[in-house]
């Protein structure tokens, strides 16, 4: 492939489904790796506020939760949070998404924190 092709949106489009399997698979580093990839293809093309950016973003989220990496985890949560915000408005589905991820994680590390409880990982 040439090098111009690898900046190609749909070739980010690519890496960001190898990262959705990689997650699927447990195999952390790896989506996380695709995930970046992608992102190093959008930012440029699309800027920082698209939503293919915001869904990259979410899916990190969900990974460093599943790892225990909670202050990764709402630092790209947030990202996204913010950046469907900005798209849609507040009460729009996709904002839903990030907001329940961030819930969903911040009440898991409290219970375990509080109650002295380890959650098996994947």
């Amino acid at each position: 492939m040439k090098m111009n092709e690898m900046n190609n949106p749909d070739i980010a489009c690519i890496f960001n489904n190898i990262g959705k399997v990689y997650s699927n698979q447990g195999l952390h580093q790896e989506a996380i790796n695709s995930y970046s990839k992608a992102l190093e293809i959008w930012l440029p093309n699309f800027g920082p506020n698209h939503p293919d950016i915001a869904a990259s973003y979410l899916n990190m989220g969900n990974i460093y939760a599943e790892q225990g990496k909670y202050s990764d985890a709402l630092e790209y949560l947030n990202k996204s949070l913010d950046i469907w915000s900005k798209i849609f408005g507040t009460n729009h589905p996709d904002v839903g998404l990030s907001l329940n991820s961030m819930g969903r994680f911040i009440v898991i590390k409290e219970c375990t924190k509080k109650h002295s409880i380890v959650i098996p990982r994947p």
